[in-house]
């Protein structure tokens, strides 16, 4: 769909207009908010994902979100951080989500859907991923793996050696990946 015409759809929820950069490089803006149902037998509401993804086309829009949806763990240069993600897309040039923080990535309930807005410059790309049967125990399964062994539960003792941490000590803190990092409005 146009700008335009993803404007009006989402008036009231989404400012399209207002300024969605980040600081980091290599980073895209997302922002969560519910949304009404767009369908009328299932009244629940549902979590949505804005991403601006400057300078890309309708078609590079409709490949990232076509893409299966995969985990990954990654480390920060010194080797003292690690974060999950889910990524759209591929390694190099994909969207990679934070999963600490999401609520849209969260499945919950008899939500299985993920839904994605990509905002690009000219269109806007709206879509879903609809997460059932042995898909969705993977999904969950999936994300249940990365998330034991990041954030709040990552130890780097346990699989980096002292030595290797003393060679990356003066490295930043940074989390490095091939793709764009998507960072919430709030600095999540």
């Amino acid at each position: 769909m146009s700008l335009e015409e993803a404007k009006r759809r989402f008036e009231g929820f989404v400012d399209f207009d207002a300024g969605h950069q980040t600081s980091e490089e290599d980073s895209l803006v997302w922002l969560e908010c519910w949304l009404p149902s767009p369908c009328e037998t299932d009244p629940t509401p549902i979590f949505v994902l804005f991403v601006w993804v400057p300078g890309l086309d309708r078609a590079a829009l409709r490949n990232l979100a076509s893409w299966e949806l995969w985990h990954i763990n990654v480390d920060s240069k010194n080797l003292l951080r690690q974060e999950s993600f889910v990524v759209f897309g591929p390694q190099d040039g994909g969207l990679y989500v934070p999963l600490w923080g999401s609520l849209t990535l969260a499945m919950h309930g008899d939500i299985r859907t993920i839904r994605l807005v990509l905002v690009g410059d000219e269109c806007v790309l709206d879509a879903s991923h609809h997460i059932t049967g042995t898909d969705f125990d993977d999904f969950l399964l999936g994300c249940q793996s990365v998330m034991a062994s990041s954030g709040l539960h990552y130890n780097p003792c346990r699989t980096h050696g002292e030595e290797r941490l003393a060679e990356v000590a003066r490295s930043s803190n940074e989390i490095a990946v091939s793709g764009h990092v998507v960072r919430l409005l709030d600095g999540r």
